[in-house]
């Protein structure tokens, strides 16, 4: 499911609750993965300790429903990489932190366009003699799952058609930090980071990265950045040669 806007109640209470960050005296695991099969060994590794599981860049974009996962993890996923898999989006056991204003630009389906409803409590015998109701019946079926089925391969590509890189997780994480009063200039430097890592990597257009750095940056730069007064609204990091 979708978390949207408002992060405080839905997540971060959520899994504080459960005692998973160490800012509020309490520990938690960070563990690296680089590929899926890295991802399903630590989190069989993982095994019964945890009940909350935080992805932050990973496994946005396929399937947890391919892994398999303990009955008691709960996973939330940060990753600002797009289109997120629909898997993900309505599985139960599965959180998506975004924000509002870009689900309109995802072509998002509603679950009853991906996912058909089991049928087979539906018996022969509810039709008793009628043998030629029977057929009747299932050829209507047999076409309607038919064209549900083409209709869904159509709305499968306009939704994984193109992929594409939105807001920085961890920007997302910065602003959430600041609306608890626990941002600092290290979460700053480290959104800042992220941001122009995506832009020098041509993950995101020019056009994102001044959007970003001007809607969602600018007053953390203000904050806890130096003045720099040739830099007007964008963001600047300059790097010593190598």
């Amino acid at each position: 499911m979708l978390i949207q806007d408002h992060f405080v109640g839905t997540f971060y209470d959520v899994v504080k609750a459960s005692n998973s960050f160490n800012m509020d005296d309490v520990q938690y695991t960070v563990i690296y993965v680089d590929s899926p099969a890295t991802f399903e060994i630590r989190l069989r590794s993982f095994g019964d300790t945890g009940k909350n599981v935080i992805l932050i860049n990973c496994y946005g974009h396929l399937s947890l429903q391919d892994v398999d996962i303990a009955k008691q993890h709960k996973f939330f996923i940060i990753d600002s990489r797009r289109p997120f898999h629909l898997d993900n989006v309505f599985a139960n056991n599965c959180s998506i932190l975004t924000y509002s204003n870009e689900i309109a630009s995802w072509n998002l389906p509603t679950i009853d366009q991906i996912y058909m409803e089991s049928d087979s409590s539906d018996g022969e015998d509810d039709y008793g003699e009628d043998r030629d109701l029977m057929v009747q019946q299932r050829i209507i079926k047999n076409a309607a799952k038919a064209e549900w089925s083409r209709k869904r391969k159509d709305i499968h590509w306009d939704y994984y058609s193109q992929t594409w890189y939105s807001i920085p997780s961890a920007v997302l994480l910065l602003e959430l930090a600041h609306s608890m009063g626990k941002s600092n200039a290290n979460f700053a430097w480290c959104a800042a980071v992220a941001l122009s890592s995506q832009f020098t990597d041509s993950l995101i257009s020019f056009h994102q990265y001044a959007s970003i750095c001007t809607d969602n940056m600018k007053q953390f730069v203000g904050k806890y950045g130096q003045k720099q007064k040739s830099c007007g609204d964008l963001m600047t990091i300059t790097f010593d040669e190598e």
